[in-house]
């Protein structure tokens, strides 16, 4: 084979890599976005099912409520859910009453709103994570996620520079 032709070669392999690194390299930008869009409709659905929950909740307490109320266990009044009426008679046990049941509602809500909140902070601190990424790959060089210098051990590193330097030569 002549030096020419052996060169030429070279050169069309290292064209050819050069093709489809640049393919896997939009392919993974794609996959990248892809995961965001995948990532967002995940907290959307999240906020959604957290939504749902309390108001899975509050019908089952209605149930209960209603339930009780047709059957006589409770006054129809909500406010004396857990009070008998026969123990309790004065106005101010009746208001008592009332806060209690009020603060056990507005202290369910709260859980939930908890629950919720702990889940965007689950997010965010990811999203942090992701973000710290993508700025110390741009700061190396790379916006290859799987081609990070850091996957490499550093004996195989000089090799690929070397032979990279190697096929460089040859080529001019």
């Amino acid at each position: 084979m002549s030096g020419s032709s052996y060169n030429n070669s070279i050169a069309n392999k290292f064209e050819a890599l050069s093709t489809e690194y640049q393919i896997c390299r939009r392919k993974l930008e794609s996959k990248c976005e892809a995961l965001l869009i995948l990532s967002r409709e995940l907290d959307q659905c999240r906020s959604e099912r957290d939504q749902f929950k309390l108001m899975a909740e509050q019908l089952r307490d209605r149930y209960q409520m209603v339930k009780r109320q047709l059957t006589g266990d409770m006054p129809v009044h909500p406010t004396h859910v857990e009070i008998d009426p026969k123990t309790y008679t004065d106005i101010q046990a009746q208001s008592i009453a009332r806060l209690l049941f009020d603060t056990k509602e507005s202290n369910k809500a709260l859980k939930f709103q908890v629950d919720d909140l702990k889940q965007k902070l689950q997010d965010a601190e990811g999203d942090i994570k992701l973000l710290r990424e993508q700025i110390a790959r741009s700061r190396v060089g790379t916006t290859d996620e799987g081609l990070n210098t850091r996957h490499f051990p550093a004996h195989e590193r000089e090799a690929l520079v070397k032979e990279l330097e190697f096929s460089r030569e040859e080529v001019h």
